[in-house]
């Protein structure tokens, strides 16, 4: 996670990374319960909004893909 303020900017966008969008969808991930603080922090106005870039998406969308073969029930 990078948090970048901006103090012209309004209100401060925080990068999500891969990591946390695995661990929201699989229950079995090691940081499963962390990665549902995040982003539940987001939904309920406790943490900066989440941004997610074109790689992030790339990439959760490549483990999504491969999911069923790296054993993920959840996806």
């Amino acid at each position: 996670m990078i948090s970048a303020p901006c103090p012209n900017c309004g209100p401060l966008l925080t990068h999500r990374d891969t990591g946390v969008l695995i661990g929201m969808v699989d229950a079995d991930d090691q940081h499963h319960d962390i990665a549902m603080e995040i982003v539940r922090g987001m939904d309920n106005g406790v943490l900066p909004t989440g941004h997610v870039t074109n790689y992030v998406a790339l990439e959760t969308l490549n483990w999504i893909h491969k999911a069923p073969a790296n054993g993920c029930r959840d996806v």
